[in-house]
């Protein structure tokens, strides 16, 4: 069984990096689906990580609780390349945002949320990413996230 602490003692030691992929994601993967084992992991190679019956979601981890519930949600991957997310190239996913200090997850409305925040100024994230800043209190309030 992969812990939320686990996840988390990896992800500090990556945040170090200055380059994308992390081994935490793929923890980070297992440890939702081992939370709920009825998703379905999709290929190395897919557009998204896991599919629930008709629906897409992508895991992403986040320190939400050390920051007051803001979260960064890439629209560059890294400015150097242009790489853009697949989430943008195509946002019909569902985010699975887990917290690595308490295992808080949160379910986001992607679709929904990239139509209202598309045209929106980004900011720097790490390792030459692009994105925007949201809250996840605020999208709970607005009904685009569920804490689950």
């Amino acid at each position: 069984m992969v812990t939320i602490k686990q996840i988390k003692e990896l992800a500090l030691v990556e945040k170090k990096y200055t380059s994308g992929f992390k081994q935490s994601g793929l923890l980070l993967e297992t440890f939702v689906q081992q939370k709920y084992p009825q998703i379905q992991k999709q290929p190395a190679c897919s557009e998204f990580d896991f599919k629930y019956n008709n629906l897409y979601m992508d895991i992403k981890g986040c320190w939400a609780s050390e920051y007051n519930g803001n979260i960064f949600i890439e629209s560059v991957q890294n400015t150097k390349i242009g790489s853009i997310p697949s989430h943008v190239k195509n946002p019909i996913c569902m985010f699975v945002y887990v917290d690595y200090n308490n295992g808080d997850m949160f379910l986001i409305n992607w679709p929904k949320l990239y139509n209202d925040i598309k045209d929106s100024s980004v900011v720097n994230g790490g390792y030459n990413a692009k994105g925007w800043i949201v809250n996840v209190n605020e999208l709970m309030k607005q009904k685009l996230c569920i804490k689950i």
